[in-house]
């Protein structure tokens, strides 16, 4: 009993003082929870927004692929010539089907298109296709985009 006596001076602030901020919490609980609901609803707006803004640029920088055939041993592709910069010769580009499945380097332009060389990794499954069906034009993956990655100067422009 006389530890008791002498430990309740020391211990009952701290004993009050826990209960005291544990009341406090108890009562703004509802109060957090809805602020909580709301910045996670406010964020998942932001994400959506910001998911669509990038798939839209993304869309605006795609260049859509008219056609693909090989002649002579060397892979080409064309891509359809749209509104916007053009692009130069030399400029290098990748080809997205979720994942790159091409990279080309821009040849000419002719007739409305830009017309490409296959200038490293090509994916072996497309390659093949591609192949298959040689001289002949033959269609890319449905939803594969053409994007222009660097821009090579000619020696003429320096």
């Amino acid at each position: 009993m006389i530890v008791f006596l002498t430990t309740l001076p020391v211990c009952l602030p701290y004993v009050v003082r826990v209960s005291w901020v544990f009341c406090r919490r108890a009562l703004h609980w509802g109060a957090m929870l809805n602020v909580l609901k709301e910045l996670s609803d406010k964020l998942d707006i932001t994400q959506n927004v910001l998911r669509s803004l990038l798939q839209e640029r993304r869309e605006r920088n795609a260049y859509r692929i008219a056609y693909c055939y090989d002649y002579q041993d060397r892979t080409f592709i064309a891509l359809k010539n749209r509104p916007g910069p053009t692009v130069h010769v030399g400029a290098r580009v990748i080809v997205v089907d979720e994942e790159i499945i091409g990279e080309f380097k821009t040849i000419e332009e002719v007739d409305g298109y830009y017309r490409c060389e296959k200038d490293g990794y090509i994916d072996a499954l497309w390659l093949g296709s591609i192949k298959k069906s040689g001289s002949q034009h033959s269609e890319a993956p449905p939803e594969a985009r053409a994007y222009v990655v660097a821009e090579m100067k000619d020696k003429d422009d320096e």
